[in-house]
C-alpha cells in the first residue's frame, strides 16, 4: 500500500516516520504543512511528537485494528470503506489523527508564543488552538471506530 503526496519534502525534515505495517508513513513535511507549524518547530521535535502522535492513536484503536487485522485486511487501506478523492476515508482520518496530535502536542510546548502582543500574533498566526487540534484528533478515531460523536450542552 501507498499514498502519494504532493506536498515537496523539506530537506531538513528527514524521511517519512513509519507506523509499522498495518498503518501508513506519516511524512514529516505533510504535518508541517496541513497543521501550518512553519519553520520554528525543528525537525527532531516535529518527528518526536509524529512517532508520539502514532503511538496515542495506535493506542486509541489497538482493538479495533486487532479485529479487523483477524478479518483478513492486511493494511489499513485494505479495510473497506468509502474513497474520497480516491483514498479510502479510514486512511485519512487516521492521517488527521496523528497530525491533530502532533499539532497540539507542539504548540502546547512551544516556547516561542508569549503573552506579548508579538506572542499573541503567533499565536493566532498557527492556526487552531491547542484544544481544537485534540478535538479533531478525537472526532477522527471515532469516525474509524464508527462511533457518533457527542455533544453536550448544560440547560
Amino acid at each position: 500500500m501507498s499514498l502519494s503526496v504532493t506536498i515537496p519534502a523539506r530537506a531538513n525534515d528527514g524521511t517519512a516516520v513509519s507506523a509499522g505495517e498495518w498503518y501508513p508513513d506519516i511524512a514529516p513535511a505533510d504535518v508541517r504543512a496541513a497543521m501550518r507549524l512553519g519553520d520554528t518547530v525543528t525537525a527532531d521535535r516535529l518527528r518526536a511528537a509524529i512517532i508520539a502522535a502514532i503511538a496515542t492513536v495506535g493506542r486509541d484503536l489497538a482493538t479495533w485494528t486487532a479485529l479487523q487485522a483477524a478479518a483478513g485486511h492486511a493494511t489499513l487501506d485494505d479495510v473497506p470503506a468509502d474513497q474520497i478523492d480516491g483514498k479510502s476515508v479510514l486512511v485519512l482520518a487516521w492521517r488527521r489523527a496523528v497530525m491533530s496530535y502532533a499539532a497540539a502536542d507542539l504548540l502546547e510546548t512551544h516556547a516561542e508564543i508569549s503573552a506579548t502582543n508579538d506572542g499573541l500574533q503567533r499565536a493566532a498566526d498557527v492556526g487552531l488552538p491547542i484544544d481544537q487540534h485534540r478535538r479533531n484528533a478525537l472526532h477522527a478515531i471515532r469516525d474509524i471506530l464508527g462511533k457518533r460523536r457527542s455533544k453536550v450542552a448544560l440547560i
